[in-house]
């Protein structure tokens, strides 16, 4: 207490100086502690649901409204201007339809909430340090909302939370160093993407029925279980993380049925794979190395049958000389001639020889051109056309690029992009300006049936019109899933 009101007292003389020389015009007891030469606000701070900041000398400034001319939503935007203080929740969130971009600022506690978003949605939570509370940031039967971008750090319990939540997208944080980084507790259909999980006892956690989530592209290490499903969370689909040296168990499964698990690195954990009780759920196109599987009463499929086949296992010794679903035709395909044993029940029946790798899709820092004259550049991209008109992906597409470049740029108008259900990724890095799909000055082009996610912005059209975006999924881009600029457009599906 002497330390706080000696802060006041010093707070207090320089207000009354600043009043002395005329440049305060008014002065109210506002709660600030002096720290480390600047001002740090003493919160708790709300935004309430008429968009008003209480208290209103709070260090947040409503930027501007931008109103949806074709839905009437209006859409608050918010700066904080300082960091925030509080021994109880930091930011409390009121209002539906708001942005906070934390513009680098700390909120930073001794308990409650970081941020508290209790019944909201479509908010987004962006570039703000949180730490020291007990939970980093709380979603509460809410919906529709984005945490990008923030470090959420050295909070007690849990790092993000999710409980009877939908639909909601965490992408690009860094969350360390919590008892649980991400929790998910009865909240189904959210996307958690391209985030550093680190450091907790706990990387991400699914219990209490969460379903149809899907994790995707995350770094989730150091933990002691970097993956953990519980309590019947079924359908889950988790793929293209990297889940190494988590020192008790890299994915741990109890009472949970039909997950996917394709496509991710589990390394030098003590565990790599662990499952009790479990049904239904599919392992394949896992790089398996150096680490070791538990399985009790549990029966699961470890490869997606012939020619799509299995993971990679460090440990497998077999050869492969022949080829085939039954593996018995002439000629090497990169699959085990023989199946490998995982215990007496389940086996991967097309071992891979070699580690999985995406065929033409590896994270390459290239950008693919449809031309002007119809041209794909660099041929090699797989994506195939036979009338210069209909373009069709033939693979996923995975690009880790500078920044403002876009994976794929089209030159050429009156022509079809179609996505045939492939995937088009980048790699979130906060205000990298990425763009998955770039037009510029284009007319006459569809795109359809793909998945884009993990950039800047999804689609980026500038002074183009008649375009139709239709059927696609793109979801967990930092910035816009599709930005118009100056331009006419036509969305369905």
């Amino acid at each position: 207490m002497r330390r706080i009101d000696l802060a006041r007292n010093i707070i207090s003389g320089m207000i009354l100086t600043l009043l002395l020389i005329g440049m305060l015009t008014s002065a109210s007891d506002l709660p600030f502690e002096a720290s480390c030469y600047q001002l740090v606000f003493i919160g708790p701070v709300y935004i309430r649901t008429d968009g008003s900041i209480d208290p209103s000398g709070a260090p947040i400034r409503l930027v501007r409204i931008d109103i949806d001319i074709s839905t009437g939503v209006s859409t608050y935007i918010y700066e904080l201007t300082g960091s925030i203080s509080s021994n109880t929740s930091g930011i409390v969130i009121e209002k539906d339809n708001v942005v906070v971009d934390g513009v680098g600022y700390t909120v930073q506690g001794g308990s409650g909430n970081g941020i508290d978003l209790s019944g909201r949605s479509n908010v987004a939570i962006k570039d703000i340090n949180v730490k020291g509370f007990d939970t980093g940031i709380l979603l509460s039967s809410s919906s529709d909302s984005i945490i990008s971008g923030n470090n959420i750090t050295n909070n007690v319990y849990f790092g993000i939370s999710l409980s009877s939540s939908s639909d909601n997208t965490l992408s690009g944080n860094s969350i360390t160093s919590s008892i649980i980084d991400i929790v998910l507790d009865s909240s189904d259909s959210n996307t958690i993407a391209g985030n550093i999980v680190a450091n907790s006892e706990y990387g991400i956690c699914f219990s209490y029925s969460s379903n149809s989530n899907t994790v995707f592209g995350n770094s989730i290490t150091n933990n002691s279980e970097g993956t953990h499903l519980d309590s019947f969370s079924g359908n889950n689909a988790i793929s293209r993380n990297s889940i190494s040296t988590n020192n008790r168990f890299g994915i741990y499964l109890a009472n949970v049925n039909n997950n996917v698990f394709s496509e991710n690195n589990i390394t030098n954990n003590s565990v790599g794979i662990n499952l009790w009780n479990c049904f239904g759920g599919r392992f394949y196109h896992n790089n398996i190395i150096s680490t070791s599987v538990y399985i009790y009463n549990s029966t699961n499929a470890w490869d997606d049958g012939y020619p799509t086949c299995g993971n990679y296992w460090s440990y497998y010794t077999g050869v492969d000389l022949k080829s085939g679903p039954n593996q018995d035709q002439p000629g090497s395909d990169e699959i085990g001639d023989t199946p490998y044993a995982i215990d007496s029940i389940n086996q991967d029946n097309y071992p891979l020889m070699e580690p999985w790798t995406p065929n033409g899709s590896s994270f390459l820092n290239e950008t693919t051109y449809i031309r002007a004259d119809g041209s794909i550049d660099p041929p090699t991209a797989p994506i195939s056309t036979v009338d210069n008109v209909t373009y069709t992906l033939t693979d996923n597409i995975a690009r880790n690029l500078p920044n403002g470049s876009s994976a794929i740029v089209i030159q050429r108008d009156n022509i079809i992009i179609d996505g045939a259900g492939y995937t088009l990724q980048g790699t979130i890095v906060p205000d990298s300006k990425s763009k998955g799909i770039e037009l510029t000055e284009r007319s006459n082009v569809t795109i359809k049936n793909m998945k884009i996610t993990a950039f800047w912005d999804g689609i980026w059209l500038y002074s183009s019109s008649n375009n139709s975006v239709s059927g696609n999924n793109i979801t967990a881009n930092n910035g816009e899933g599709i930005l118009l600029n100056c331009q006419m457009i036509k969305e369905t599906g």
